[in-house]
């Protein structure tokens, strides 16, 4: 039977799978040591655009983002 955790099996993608798995836990990371991502150039140049606020949402979901992929694919990956 063919799901969408099964797909991430094959060795063409498991590659990928690992490398998205490394980012997504560097992010984590970065989040865990209290990373200031509001003083990076990119998010100063946003900030100045569209707001503090809406920077701080928008790496709050790249947090989020991260978490569930790493939770979901991590077992694939490792186990």
């Amino acid at each position: 039977m063919e799901s969408i955790l099964s797909s991430i099996s094959v060795s063409s993608n498991e590659i990928a799978a690992i490398c998205l798995l490394l980012l997504a836990a560097t992010r984590i990371y970065m989040q865990l040591i209290h990373f200031r991502f509001e003083e990076l150039p990119i998010s100063r140049a946003i900030a100045k655009r569209l707001g503090q606020d809406y920077v701080i949402q928008f790496h709050k979901t790249g947090f989020y983002l991260s978490l569930g992929y790493f939770l979901l694919f991590a077992p694939v990956v490792f186990f």
